[in-house]
């Protein structure tokens, strides 16, 4: 999925691209941690440019980041550890 840019983000709800945010860093498909990393990346990026729009609020791009980090901590674990589904 690409970056957002600013007329993308006006089009879409900002609670819909919240979730995506959280949805990117904690997608099953992050089987490697470069692509965990990029996602992670990516949905920060998407956050900043939301904010620096005026479309969402510093606390909620901080609430929003606190719980990509938990996916992208999680999802890190479970790599170090060899975990498999």
């Amino acid at each position: 999925m690409a970056a957002l840019d600013a007329k993308t983000v006006n089009a879409k709800s900002v609670e819909t691209v919240k979730l995506n945010c959280i949805q990117k860093v904690s997608s099953t498909n992050n089987k490697r941690l470069w692509q965990l990393n990029k996602a992670y990346r990516e949905a920060e990026h998407d956050l900043q440019l939301m904010e620096s729009i005026g479309a969402i609020s510093k606390k909620e791009v901080e609430e929003t980041m606190d719980k990509m980090r938990f996916h992208y901590v999680k999802l890190g674990l479970e790599m170090r550890d060899g975990y498999e589904d």
